[in-house]
């Protein structure tokens, strides 16, 4: 009986810890991103208050059909800043490619950070859902992580002897 108690002690405490580290994987992997996310979100939404229209010369274009939804255009091009100095960026779209190399195309920067640039029209949809999605994560790995521990502890806390008298 002893063995056995011994044994469902060792299952309880092995298994609490892989728990608690695939949470705490989680919960630090959701955390970070959403950081991210969050910054990127902030700084399109600033592009949508206060970015400046221009026009960028298309240096490359790439299509990936296997890209959701409708396949992804990623375009590389160049522009010159309010300051006159020539900026690269990486803009892209859910669509076939209509841009060709060379060719102008419309787009939004923020003139104090330039890197930041988009295509004009652009949703912050995406952007919210990767923060919404990054914050269930979080809070998943966070409960799984607070069970692991539970569970750790159950397993490694030495049995507790009632003595009758």
């Amino acid at each position: 009986m002893r063995a056995f108690h011994t044994v469902q002690k060792l299952v309880l405490c092995l298994t609490g810890g892989v728990i608690l580290l695939l949470g705490s994987v989680l919960f630090f992997y959701g955390g970070h991103s959403q950081s991210h996310d969050k910054a990127q979100l902030d700084s399109f939404r600033e592009l949508q208050l206060t970015g400046v229209n221009g026009l960028a010369t298309v240096v490359t274009v790439s299509y990936d059909d296997n890209a959701d939804p409708n396949g992804f255009t990623s375009i590389r091009a160049e522009f010159l800043d309010q300051a006159g100095r020539t900026r690269r960026i990486q803009v892209g779209h859910h669509e076939r490619p209509k841009e060709s190399v060379r060719a102008l195309i419309p787009i939004v920067y923020l003139p104090d950070r330039p890197e930041i640039a988009s295509l004009p029209g652009f949703s912050l949809l995406p952007y919210e859902e990767d923060v919404r999605d990054d914050d269930a994560l979080h809070k998943t790995g966070f409960v799984l992580a607070t069970s692991g521990l539970v569970l750790f502890l159950l397993g490694s806390v030495p049995r507790i002897r009632v003595h009758r008298s």
